[in-house]
């Protein structure tokens, strides 16, 4: 019986770890012209996950911020945008990357623009730039209509 026990368990146990896709973080919903906030592989719905017109997915970060190297470094973030019909287009944005990239970046979807704004990326690094995992990162972002 105890065996019995053991093993439904951890049968349990690998079945709540076996999310589809592998994404055990939880989607939100956002507003447009307000600021919200995503970790990594996290996904808003604006305005709502219901009937969203625009999804917005934090794919990747990279913070190479280092207070300590005394030039400050950048951070990057892509975002995947997919449409009310699912089409998805890729935004990188970049704070202190200098004039080659920008924060802001305008994109065509739905028929219309969107401009996505990379407001910040939290916790900044206080060592190296390597001080924190990506997923440990939160995104502030806003999208303008």
């Amino acid at each position: 019986m105890k065996h019995t026990i053991y093993v439904f368990a951890l049968g349990l146990l690998l079945l709540a770890s076996c999310k589809k896709g592998g994404d055990s973080t939880p989607h939100l919903d956002a507003l447009f012209d307000e600021k919200f906030v995503l970790r990594y592989t996290q996904s808003a719905g604006l305005p709502d996950q219901q009937r969203p017109e625009l999804t917005v997915t934090v794919d990747d970060v990279l913070d190479k911020r280092c207070p300590s190297c005394g030039d400050g470094g950048f951070v990057t973030t892509v975002l995947r945008v997919e449409d009310q019909q699912g089409s998805p287009q890729t935004a990188t944005l970049c704070l202190y990357c200098g004039p080659t990239s920008s924060d802001t970046l305008t994109v065509r979807a739905n028929s219309r623009r969107y401009v996505l704004r990379l407001h910040q990326v939290n916790p900044a690094p206080v060592a190296a730039p390597a001080s924190l995992k990506k997923e440990e990162k939160q995104v502030v972002l806003s999208v303008k209509r």
